[in-house]
């Protein structure tokens, strides 16, 4: 079974995320993202009081990304994006995360495709709340990248896996997650 260290290091796809968030944040919001050193993790996304954008990534290569950051920031986004006040989460305050998470794991996902091959991106899955966590079926490791934006922090995961079936099998489906309440 291929790796995702025999195309990329660690060190590579947190640079990609890195670029891609920087990139997105710097030209759509025009905000300024610190980034704080990567991590490798055996845990999948969660959240204490905010947002959390899922999208899934299917084709030779599966698996998922998440953008997750704290609802002050999520009204931020929303703010910075559509020039609107917003003093908690609504409908468009979700639409602006799920928008960003598309951005950026679509710049990955475009990134990635150089080397790997074509990839479908799934729409966006939106969890808001708190004390929740996300389950993927079997064991992944995830490159988490965090970035600080003045007292608030943004987290970006991302795990892939070789999937040789999914050339014959209907594109765009991966392992299921569940989420924990």
């Amino acid at each position: 079974m291929l790796e995702m260290s025999e195309f990329f290091t660690n060190d590579q796809l947190a640079a990609m995320i890195e670029n891609s968030a920087w990139e997105a944040f710097h030209t759509m919001l025009e905000l300024e993202l610190e980034s704080l050193p990567f991590q490798r993790t055996k845990h999948a996304p969660s959240t204490n009081d905010g947002v959390l954008a899922l999208v899934g990534f299917a084709g030779s290569w599966s698996g998922a990304g998440a953008f997750s950051c704290t609802t002050k920031m999520a009204c931020g986004i929303a703010e910075s994006l559509l020039m609107t006040c917003y003093m908690g989460v609504q409908d468009d305050v979700l639409d602006a995360v799920g928008e960003m998470a598309n951005i950026i794991l679509g710049n990955v996902k475009g990134r990635l495709e150089e080397s790997l091959g074509p990839m479908y991106l799934s729409v966006p899955a939106i969890v808001y709340g708190r004390d929740f966590s996300i389950q993927s079926f079997g064991q992944h490791e995830w490159v988490l990248v965090p970035f600080q934006l003045g007292d608030e922090r943004i987290e970006i995961q991302l795990y892939l896996t070789h999937t040789p079936a999914a050339k014959s099998a209907h594109p765009g489906f991966i392992l299921p997650f569940n989420a924990s309440v």
